[in-house]
């Protein structure tokens, strides 16, 4: 039986203008290949039906019933068309009375609770949304808000997200809506196995290990839709290195907001909070933005509970849109847990904030503090970094990293890569699929670098992923294969030989 079963109506599936495949389909495409990567161990399978339905049929076959009936999530994409198919409601119908007596509508896993239906809001029934448009009449259902594959112009227009616009806004959109809907799924499979786990039934090892490890519980506060992309990039790196990240699935502004927020926050042992320059969404019945509602009740949770901590991150440069965005802004100068800081130098912050301080004795200095190591690295190697990123902070060191919205002739970007060389231990660039002018370029400003008297020299190495090695022509650099990691080990040995300077 299938892990996740899609339901749809056909007619958003029609393939034109695209001459292959439909929207149905380029979605499935792609969450199959999410699952497969988040769920490499698991043999993780999709069900999508492509034969067609007759029309007005109101009897489920045979073949759907078999499918629904033992599996785990149910996807739907919701469109005027699906609300108005009678099959897609059977559909739905028939899997809540199969998980009613096969483990129930939600999942509890360690940290919240999830609904096994996920609903994926291809294009609005109305324009504005309203919550009642995508009603089901089954309150687990009901409460939960879905994931949004779609944006409103400002002229009214509802553009779907789509791959086969590629680089443009909204393909992009769509790889990182189809993330998020591919991150809590495998939480759900997680939960239902580690269910069966407990109950004596069949489950893998490789899923009771993941129940019974102690993950790190992270809230990540909902944010003001100028800076929705760095919430799902720290989420999405939180839990690639093992936190548990909450709220497991958006949640709606509601009446209930605030009591749904404390108790995700009771639940974690951080919170992280982002400020754009917007004011954010007020839920119904509030005065409060869900931006500064999340705050004011984190800031609560610290004092009630001291272990509990939270921290607050804000682009340089940023300004609030209106009054009250302004006033909050000036209200965080007095919290000492507000970072102005470029985000890859936050994320290095949230990262030493959740690193058990007892590190590795060989990677640390005299007065206790781990080595660091400044990572180099093209931004088309971005993804396939993280990798020697993670290895790295594994094995002891502090990593500090070239961000991809820094600039070769921008004074501050040219300052933050002297202050990464002078405080860190050792350089690794990683070298993948970029072109090796880039590789060259980097090579000839480091030799530049080494040559001032307040960096020198520092143990430097090349991590490469190409099919071939690069031809350096350097005896002071190592070049080591970056696959796997532990390839890096002579590496590591190279920077905690080396003498403590700063």
């Amino acid at each position: 039986m299938p892990d996740v079963f899609i339901s749809y109506a056909h007619e958003d599936n029609e393939s034109p203008p695209y001459p292959t495949k439909g929207w149905v389909e380029r979605f499935y495409d792609a969450l199959k290949a999410r699952l497969s990567a988040l769920r490499r161990e698991e043999n993780t399978s999709v069900w999508l039906d492509k034969s067609g339905r007759v029309s007005g049929a109101t009897v489920l076959t045979p073949a759907i019933k078999g499918q629904l009936a033992d599996c785990g999530v149910f996807v739907t994409i919701l469109s005027p068309a699906y609300r108005g198919s009678a099959w897609c409601a059977d559909e739905l119908r028939f899997f809540h009375d199969a998980a009613s007596k096969n483990g129930g509508m939600s999942v509890t896993t360690k940290d919240s609770e999830i609904c096994r239906v996920f609903k994926v809001l291809k294009v609005p029934v109305n324009v504005p949304v309203r919550p009642e448009d995508f009603r089901t009449g089954i309150p687990e259902v009901d409460e939960s808000p879905g994931y949004t594959f779609f944006q409103t112009t400002p002229d009214g227009t509802p553009m779907e997200f789509d791959p086969p616009l590629g680089e443009n806004y909204y393909g992009i959109e769509f790889s990182r809506a189809v993330s998020k809907v591919a991150a809590d799924i495998n939480l759900v499979l997680q939960g239902l196995a580690s269910t069966k786990a407990a109950a004596g039934g069949l489950s893998t090892p490789l899923a009771q290990a993941r129940y019974a490890q102690g993950d790190k519980v992270v809230y990540v506060a909902d944010t003001s839709s100028d800076i929705a992309e760095y919430r799902d990039r720290i989420r999405q790196e939180l839990e690639q290195f093992g936190s548990t990240v909450l709220p497991a699935t958006q949640q709606f502004p509601g009446p209930s907001y605030a009591d749904q927020v404390k108790g995700e926050l009771k639940r974690a042992r951080m919170a992280i909070h982002l400020i754009g320059k917007n004011y954010g969404m007020i839920p119904e019945g509030a005065n409060d933005s869900i931006v500064e509602l999340q705050y004011k009740l984190a800031l609560d949770e610290s004092k009630s509970r001291p272990e509990f901590k939270h921290m607050v991150w804000m682009q340089p440069g940023t300004l609030g849109s209106d009054e009250r965005q302004t006033r909050l802004i000036a209200s965080l100068q007095n919290d000492s847990q507000f970072k102005i800081a470029t985000f890859e130098e936050f994320k290095t912050l949230v990262h030493d904030a959740l690193t058990p301080k007892q590190e590795p004795e060989a990677a640390r200095k005299s007065n206790g503090t781990a080595k660091g190591v400044y990572l180099i690295f093209d931004i088309k190697d971005k993804e396939t970094a993280r990798d020697v990123d993670g290895w790295l902070r594994k094995r002891g060191f502090k990593v500090w990293k070239r961000t991809s919205d820094e600039s070769e002739n921008d004074q501050l970007s040219i300052e933050l890569h002297k202050e990464r060389l002078e405080v860190s231990a050792g350089v690794l660039i990683y070298y993948g699929v970029a072109k090796d002018s880039w590789l060259q370029s980097m090579l000839l400003r480091l030799e530049k670098d080494f040559a001032l008297k307040e960096i020198g020299r520092k143990p430097s190495c090349i991590a490469f992923s190409a099919p071939e090695p690069p031809d350096v022509g350097d005896p002071d650099i190592e070049v080591l294969p970056a696959i796997p990691p532990d390839s890096l080990e002579e590496f590591a040995r190279m920077i905690e030989a080396r003498p403590a300077t700063a």
